[in-house]
């Protein structure tokens, strides 16, 4: 008895191991097809407010727009923004942030009581505006010209 279920298992183990692989193939082949059609695009939760910022043409602009923007979020008497406060004045301009796109951008920026100051703010901000750039060069250049394997079997030949 114990040899036939130690059969069946190691069937189920191979089975299962065997869908795993045909799935992660699928996801390749399927992202290998995205990426030669151009249809991925690189995105991030604040690139609609981004677009808008990147119309600045000196430094001292950029800063006073920033400020704008804390000014129009900040909801607190005491100069600070928090998650609630800037998730609700985004979504009304039709952005969208999570607690996880919140979290990635503040960390190490968030005072003790989890609010933004406006300082931080900027800071944020400024990161994000250069992520968006790095987005929209990656996003202009296209889809890879050869696949990943090409380029490796390519590189290993002129490397041996």
């Amino acid at each position: 008895m114990n040899i036939v279920v130690a059969v069946l298992l190691d069937e189920f183990i191979s089975t299962m191991s065997q869908e795993k692989a045909q799935e992660a193939e699928e996801h390749k082949t399927h992202r290998r097809e995205k990426l030669a059609g151009g249809v991925l695009t690189l995105t991030g939760p604040l690139d609609p407010m981004l677009k808008h910022l990147c119309k600045f043409t000196t430094h001292d602009e950029l800063m006073q727009m920033i400020d704008d923007l804390f000014g129009r979020i900040g909801f607190h008497s005491n100069g600070a923004v928090n998650f609630e406060e800037t998730s609700l004045s985004l979504h009304k301009n039709k952005v969208h942030i999570d607690e996880d796109d919140w979290q990635a951008m503040t960390a190490g920026l968030l005072d003790d009581h989890n609010n933004l100051d406006g300082v931080a703010f900027s800071v944020i901000i400024r990161r994000q505006l250069k992520a968006y750039t790095q987005r929209q060069i990656v996003n202009a250049m296209g889809p890879p010209i050869i696949e990943d394997t090409q380029a490796r079997q390519f590189t290993k030949h002129i490397c041996v």
